[in-house]
């Protein structure tokens, strides 16, 4: 038996949990959901189908025990894509040096956007960014920061780096 249904799920969002054999024949034979850890049911708890709703950022379980023998039980784990992400880069800077920042290739955002203080953006390419840091100004170093910002399947994600900047 295997469940037909997204692996990943957002949280607060809902969808629609079914079952079938391992050769793609779906069985439209009632059973006993129930779930564990970060789901709820929403709806009916007996059925061919459960519709259910992340409520939490952990793993949740998905299973169904049979109304009588002809089927066994089964579970399913469903949890929270994985959004998070480190910028990377140099972590010391200096004024006047120029830097590129990265954020991994796999990362899975679309529409990606870099917002720089402390520096001026040189260049852009889909996953980075290049800068020059700030000259010192009346003897105080910049502050510097990347934040990257971009669209999961979940919504808006957003990270900040704040490198530190040392004396030349």
């Amino acid at each position: 038996m295997e469940f037909v249904a997204e692996p990943e799920q957002c949280i607060g969002t809902t969808q629609v949990v079914t079952y079938r054999t391992s050769s793609g024949y779906v069985i439209n034979e009632p059973v006993n959901w129930y779930v564990k850890g970060d789901l709820e049911i929403i709806g009916s708890t007996n059925g061919a189908n459960v519709t259910v709703k992340s409520k939490g950022t952990g793993i949740g379980t998905v299973g169904y025990y049979p109304c009588d023998s002809s089927l066994g039980s089964f579970e399913f784990n469903i949890k929270p894509p994985k959004e998070d992400f480190e910028i990377s880069g140099k972590p010391i800077v200096r004024p006047l040096e120029t830097l590129v920042y990265y954020l991994p290739a796999d990362i899975g955002l679309s529409n990606i956007t870099f917002q720089v203080g402390g520096a001026t953006v040189l260049g852009t390419t889909e996953n980075s960014v290049r800068i020059r840091v700030l000259n010192k100004a009346y003897d105080s170093l910049p502050i510097v920061s990347i934040t990257a910002t971009g669209n999961t399947k979940c919504g808006l994600f957003t990270k900040t780096l704040y490198p530190d900047v040392v004396e030349n």
